[in-house]
């Protein structure tokens, strides 16, 4: 009967290692474990090992993930760098231009102001002008017309003083 119990203790001994192995198969890589297949020749690793062998395989991932974001990192910060640089070389251009098309504004404006003060003047100057001659006008006319008067009143009373006589004349000769 020993030979019985100790055949059982066998089979249930490899049952137990392989549900291990089964159980803690996916997350630990087949390369290091035996395979399921093929009963163990020596015994499975034990539950330190396992927690060994996941704990490296977390820090090598959680290192390429630190690693992977700080390589992303760095080159969103070369490529800020760059951008930056590259949009002061721009500003620094278009502040160029910017100032270059300010002045030639700023010289057109003197321009235009100098000649709307040369028309200012040009206009005030022939107001002025106009006002005297037609200031001359009216005095002129005041003239014409004040000497027209005297010769106009005085041309009807000898009109009147002639049609007068006339009359007088015409009346004697009957």
């Amino acid at each position: 009967m020993s030979k019985s119990n100790a055949s059982a203790k066998n089979r249930r001994a490899f049952i137990d290692n392989t549900k291990l192995q089964n159980t803690s198969q996916p997350s630990i890589n087949t390369s290091n474990t035996q395979s399921t297949s093929n009963p163990p020749a020596t015994t499975g690793l034990t539950l330190q090992q396992v927690i060994a062998v996941i704990d490296k395989r977390l820090l090598n991932v959680e290192m390429f993930v630190k690693e992977s974001k700080e390589i992303k990192e760095l080159k969103e910060d070369l490529n800020k760098k760059v951008k930056f640089e590259d949009n002061n070389l721009e500003e620094d251009n278009n502040l160029e231009e910017n100032n270059e098309i300010i002045s030639e504004f700023n010289s057109r404006f003197e321009m235009l102001a100098e000649e709307i003060s040369n028309l200012k003047d040009i206009i005030i100057k022939l107001q002025s002008f106009t006002m005297d001659v037609n200031k001359a006008l009216m005095e002129e006319r005041m003239h014409v017309l004040s000497d027209l008067g005297t010769i106009v009143s005085d041309n009807n009373t000898d009109v009147n003083t002639d049609v007068n006589t006339d009359t007088n004349f015409e009346i004697n000769n009957e």
